[in-house]
């Protein structure tokens, strides 16, 4: 995935700076090829910085799940196993400011290899 700003409007008709995502496949030769969805919007509104993803399974479904700060907020979007990805989820985590940096790990569960015995 690769991130870029642009302009977009929202259904209030003002435009505003936001964060667009867009998927690239590897094609098994060291390229890429787009995937069918093209450039998404993966950010809240009024945004002046480019949000960088953090990849991970979400779901615990066995696919990429793509996560971003945002504005006091983290938007979600799970992965369909084939480059695609659900509609962007915010969720308000209480925190006022930007949250210019998310990483996926799993807080309630440790890892296999980081369990002592």
């Amino acid at each position: 995935m690769v991130t870029t700003g642009g302009r977009a409007q929202d259904p209030d008709g003002e435009t505003r700076d936001a964060t667009f995502g867009a998927v690239a496949l590897n094609d098994g030769t060291g390229g890429f090829a787009p995937t069918a969805a093209g450039d998404v919007r993966i950010a809240g509104t009024g945004f002046i910085f480019l949000l960088q993803p953090a990849f991970g399974d979400l779901d615990d479904d066995g696919d990429l799940d793509i996560a971003v700060g945002g504005f006091g907020s983290i938007t979600t979007m799970l992965g369909d196993g084939a480059g695609g990805f659900a509609a962007p989820v915010r969720t308000s985590v209480g925190v006022s400011g930007p949250i210019g940096h998310v990483e996926a790990v799993h807080v309630d569960r440790p890892r296999a290899s980081s369990v002592r015995r």
